[in-house]
């Protein structure tokens, strides 16, 4: 399923989206990040007891890049049959400390070339 969620360049898909240009069956994955997302801002809304907050889009969209990298590490070391304990991935706030450890993880196996 997480195959489904990474775009093969993120920033061209945004590029392409932004142009019009995006095929529908490409824009995946940012559908569902940008569904993810909408539920992480009820969820904060809620305890915030605010219903008009919302996420800055310049921060979704700095958030759906650190996704994409996230996504590719785990992807990639889950491919070799690397495992590791579950990740929050849709926990957005956490992604800026789990992708260091990601990409310690890969270097450490040598399944990418970084």
């Amino acid at each position: 399923m997480l195959l489904a969620w990474v775009a093969p360049d993120p920033q061209q898909l945004l590029s392409d989206m932004a142009d019009g240009k995006a095929d529908p069956d490409s824009t995946l994955p940012f559908a569902v990040y940008s569904c993810a997302y909408g539920y992480h801002d009820q969820i904060y809304a809620a305890k915030l007891k605010d219903d008009s907050y919302r996420t800055p889009s310049e921060k979704i969209i700095e958030d759906f890049f650190l996704f994409q990298e996230t996504l590719h590490y785990i992807v990639e070391l889950q491919k070799r049959n690397y495992f590791f304990i579950p990740l929050p991935i849709l926990h957005f706030n956490a992604l800026p400390e789990m992708l260091p450890l990601l990409k310690e993880a890969v270097q450490r196996l040598g399944v990418l070339q970084l």
